[in-house]
């Protein structure tokens, strides 16, 4: 179908535990770590355009100073 179609080029990277039975096959949990994350997010990015991603979902970082840089990087790569 067309939804399943998109939901295939749709790729979810977040740091919370994403519940079971979320149903989309292209969901990445990197570690909830402020300095792991942003390591893996570099490579997480790289993979989702390797593989054709028309929607990149990230999960939103914790309002916390120590998350703030990629708060900004995410900031700056949406607009």
């Amino acid at each position: 179908s067309t939804l399943n179609s998109q939901l295939s080029t749709c790729f979810i990277i977040a740091h919370a535990k994403i519940p079971a039975g979320f149903g989309a096959e292209n969901v990445s949990v990197i570690p909830h770590d402020a300095a792991a994350f942003a390591r893996a997010l570099y490579a997480e990015l790289h993979r989702c355009d390797a593989a054709g991603a028309k929607l990149i979902v990230v999960e939103a970082p914790p309002d916390l100073p120590e998350w703030s840089g990629i708060a900004d990087r995410l900031g700056r790569a949406a607009a």
